[in-house]
């Protein structure tokens, strides 16, 4: 797989951890999902910390999407969802250029 590819995967990771820990449109899964989190239990309250938290998210995510991405990045049922992330991304990051 060439380097074009990680650099796709790569923005398709930072898309998929903004989408897990910010966005407003997921905002109520979030919440759903912390708050079904027993906070007593600090494994669990980890875990609630790192759904909000785009750095730790982002270790984590790139943990489990690396391997398949080296193992399987020429696979379209790969490729087409890391295009989709890196595209929405590169679309969020760039939507105000000459706008004003």
């Amino acid at each position: 797989m060439d380097m074009a590819w990680w650099i796709v995967f790569v923005i398709a990771i930072a898309r998929g951890t903004g989408l897990i820990t910010t966005d407003e449109i997921t905002r109520p899964a979030r919440e759903w999902f912390i708050g079904r989190l027993n906070q007593a239990n600090t494994f669990q309250r980890w875990i609630a910390y790192i759904a909000e938290c785009p750095w730790c998210a982002s270790i984590w995510l790139s943990l489990f999407t690396v391997p398949v991405m080296y193992w399987h990045g020429t696979e379209w049922w790969v490729q087409v969802p890391a295009l989709v992330l890196a595209a929405s991304q590169f679309a969020g990051m760039t939507h105000n250029i000459g706008r004003g």
